[in-house]
């Protein structure tokens, strides 16, 4: 059981690790950047406007810097709270 815990800790320290690492490029990002990205995953359907959580997130954050701030360091945070629990739970076994 404990090897399973320790590989179930290394994945959640992982997965902080890339959330945090994804909120802190987000962070950096200039407002156009974002504007391409969001282009770039409009026009991967073909051209056509989808209704998912991912666009209507670029679109947020692409308009309003405020926004984008508040998502990034939500990410952030997450992040490092996942990686915490990661430890914690590897180091516990």
């Amino acid at each position: 059981m404990s090897v399973l815990l320790q590989w179930l800790g290394t994945l959640c320290m992982c997965a902080g690790f890339a959330g945090t690492a994804f909120g802190v490029l987000l962070l950096r990002l200039r407002p156009h950047d974002v504007g391409r990205m969001y282009l770039a995953t409009t026009m991967m359907g073909g051209g056509e406007m989808t209704e998912g959580w991912v666009n209507r997130l670029m679109l947020e954050c692409r308009a309003n810097d405020r926004a984008r701030r508040r998502v990034a360091w939500g990410i952030v945070t997450g992040g490092i709270l996942v990686s915490l629990a990661g430890a914690a739970l590897a180091g516990a076994s």
